[in-house]
Order: structure tokens, then C-alpha cells, then sequence
């Protein structure tokens, strides 16, 4: 199937340019204002380039990766951190103590509540007083193919455990939107453990605990 030249409805001005986007979409771009005539052309021009592609790999009889298109889709991967350059290298979990290790006062990305910090520094002197670890995950990576619009969907296990929540990507996988990279990209999720342990020991839910199907 050929690539065709924009329709006449979508033609440019001398103020408007034709651009190829890094996912392939060609749209017309106002330089006078983002305006919604403008954003509609380009959804219309990307479904024909979205007809183009499906029917050249189907031509080539191979697969087509699917797009976020806003359909239901489940991603599968497993736990796991990585090196995203020489020397550098990423654990899968985080935990309370990475937390309080990087708490600054009054900062926009490291404050933490002050009910919080007390929780976590009791949780350290009951762990040192007893001698055993009481360590409670916090997040964890995994290689789960996620992007925009996915924070808040379940993580669930082999089990059909609630295990987490994601909520980020790491920086590496901001190329994900067009490509996947087993090595490089990972979904960041919020671990259950962390977000029980704050409803028993933070906000006091004990009433709500007491209604879930909590898998000790």
C-alpha cells in the first residue's frame, strides 16, 4: 500500500510545516497557536499511517508491536534491576532506609511527612534492637512495558496477587512510546508491602485492614 500525499483538508500553509514524528506519524503543526484543528489532523493522518504500517508487516507476514491506542493490554515481565551504564548499576528494591538515607528538609523530590520519618526511624531501632533485619520493600523495577496513562494499573504476580502499583519509568525508558529494550527499560511500581505497612503503621487503617484479603 502506497504512502499517499496528504488530503487537501490537511494541507499547509505558509504557516504550517509537515513534520515525521519519531513514532512515524506525519502531522501538519500550527506554528501560530496548538490549535484543536490542528491536533484533530494529526489523529486522522496517523490512523492512515497506522493503516500503512499494519499492512506492510502483514505483507511481510511479520508481527505489529502494538501501539498505545487506549485498548486493554496486558504486559508481562519479571522483577528485575539494571545497569544503565558503566558502573552504574540499579538494585530491584528499594526500602524504608533508602528513604530516610536520602530525606532532605523542605525539598520538592526528598521531603517525607513528619508521622512518616518517625514510623521509618522506629521501624531502624526495633530492627537494631532485636538484631534481624526488618527491612520493607518500597518499589521495585521491572521489565514490564509501560508508558503514559498506566500509573495506578495492578501488578500482579503468578498468582494473581496484587503485588504493586506502577507509577514511573526509569529515564532510560522514555524511548519506550516507540521502542522496547529488554536491557534498558523498566517500569517503576510502588511495592503492596510498603503501602500495608503505611496504612498500619502511618495512617492508623486498621478498619480497612480488617476488610482486605491480605496475603501475609
Amino acid at each position: 500500500m502506497p504512502i499517499r500525499s496528504p488530503p487537501k483538508f490537511m494541507q499547509c500553509t505558509p504557516k504550517r510545516n509537515w513534520t515525521l514524528s519519531r513514532c512515524g506519524s506525519v502531522g501538519c503543526i500550527d506554528r501560530s497557536k496548538n490549535s484543536l484543528l490542528a491536533r484533530i489532523r494529526l489523529f486522522v493522518w496517523r490512523l492512515h499511517y497506522m493503516r500503512t504500517t499494519i499492512a506492510f508487516y502483514w505483507d511481510l507476514r511479520e508481527p505489529i508491536y502494538a501501539g498505545a491506542n487506549g485498548s486493554l493490554r496486558v504486559s508481562f515481565g519479571n522483577v528485575q534491576g539494571y545497569s544503565p551504564q558503566d558502573g552504574l548499576s540499579a538494585a530491584p528494591f528499594t526500602s524504608l532506609s533508602g528513604l530516610a538515607a536520602k530525606y532532605i528538609p523542605e525539598d520538592d523530590e526528598f521531603d517525607l511527612p513528619e508521622n512518616l520519618l518517625s514510623a521509618i526511624t522506629k521501624r531502624q531501632r526495633e530492627s537494631a534492637r532485636r538484631d534481624v533485619s526488618l527491612a520493607v520493600p518500597v518499589n521495585f523495577l521491572a521489565t514490564l512495558d509501560s508508558t503514559g496513562g498506566n500509573s495506578g494499573s495492578p501488578a500482579i504476580n503468578d498468582k494473581a496477587q496484587l503485588v504493586g502499583l506502577p507509577f514511573d519509568g526509569v529515564y532510560e525508558s522514555i524511548i519506550g512510546d516507540w521502542d522496547y529494550d529488554r536491557g534498558l527499560n523498566r517500569s517503576i511500581q510502588v511495592d503492596t508491602r510498603y503501602m500495608l505497612w503505611v496504612m498500619e503503621h502511618v495512617d492508623g487503617a486498621d478498619s480497612l485492614l480488617a476488610e482486605m484479603d491480605v496475603m501475609r
